[in-house]
């Protein structure tokens, strides 16, 4: 069989993917937590960053975990032991969790004529004060014709549960923004403070279903069923979610040809918050993908 995927090693840090029949072009950075660093598809750029800030600034790609968002004062209780996480976002919180400037390992890749697959590895002792909690989490991205799967599995390899969430950061591409619409079946929106840290949760009955044109979000929404349309100049596309309860982080930054969908399985600060906070037991696993199909 025609084997039109190709997957190649850049650099050290770079793994590169190539479809030319179907026009595609993916970098993943190994070095910057293993995150999708570009995607191109039928010569349309999808996923990219933006041109005014570095990956530190933007985070565009990035895998987060073991939380999301902000961390209020990066302080959490866990079991009645206080944890103090580095403050990370402008010297007042911590943000993003401890995975996205991690260096993944590379464990395996398969192409063929219908798919690319990469596997990818970072394990972590829990040798942080903030997180003494020693886990692996693996990553599989799948590229396809016409979209990408991209499957996680967290895995508790220490003697105690910890708390968790699992998102991920990726900047869309749009040649427009006055012409970029987002849609989603919303039942709830997070409600933030004065510094963007989610307080609680209210009802919402109205979809959301928004041109994005020149207003600027920074809100968190959830999203049942887990299912988010984005239609641009250029293309259409669905992102779905397996997580039982998903949460959708629209942001837009100063660069006004992208705008982030971020697919998360709790708003910011559910250390604290509690609001979709998740629990991972000793030698137990816990598994979602995120899927992006395209329609030109």
């Amino acid at each position: 069989m025609k084997n039109s995927f190709q997957i190649s090693t850049e650099t050290s840090d770079l793994l590169k993917i190539v479809n030319k029949d179907h026009q595609l072009n993916a970098i993943i950075n190994l070095s910057e937590g293993g995150r999708l660093q570009e995607w191109t598809l039928c010569n349309n750029l999808i996923i990219g960053e933006p041109s005014d800030s570095t990956y530190s600034e933007s985070y565009a790609g990035a895998l987060l975990f073991p939380f999301v968002n902000r961390l209020e004062h990066g302080v959490f209780t866990d079991q009645d032991i206080a944890y103090q996480w580095p403050l990370n976002d402008q010297g007042r919180h911590a943000i993003h969790g401890l995975i996205f400037d991690q260096r993944f390992n590379f464990k395996t890749s398969h192409a063929d004529e219908f798919c690319a697959k990469v596997v990818l590895e970072y394990r972590y002792k829990g040798d942080m004060n903030g997180f003494p909690f020693p886990f692996i989490i693996e990553v599989v991205y799948r590229f396809f014709k016409d979209g990408l799967r991209l499957d996680l599995t967290v895995i508790n390899c220490g003697s105690r549960p910890f708390p968790f969430n699992l998102g991920w950061h990726p900047y869309f591409f749009t040649s427009n923004i006055n012409q970029t619409k987002i849609s989603m079946p919303r039942d709830k929106n997070i409600e933030i403070n004065r510094q963007l840290i989610p307080q609680s949760m209210t009802t919402v009955e109205a979809v959301f279903s928004n041109v994005i044109g020149t207003d600027h979000y920074d809100h968190c929404y959830r999203v049942q069923p887990a299912e988010v349309s984005c239609q641009t100049p250029a293309m259409q596309f669905v992102l779905t979610s397996s997580s039982p309860q998903t949460f959708i982080q629209i942001y837009t930054p100063k660069d006004p040809n992208y705008v982030a969908i971020e697919p998360m399985t709790s708003p910011g600060n559910s250390f604290n918050n509690n609001i979709g906070l998740l629990k991972l037991s000793p030698n137990e696993s816990f598994h979602l993908n995120w899927n992006i199909q395209i329609n030109s």
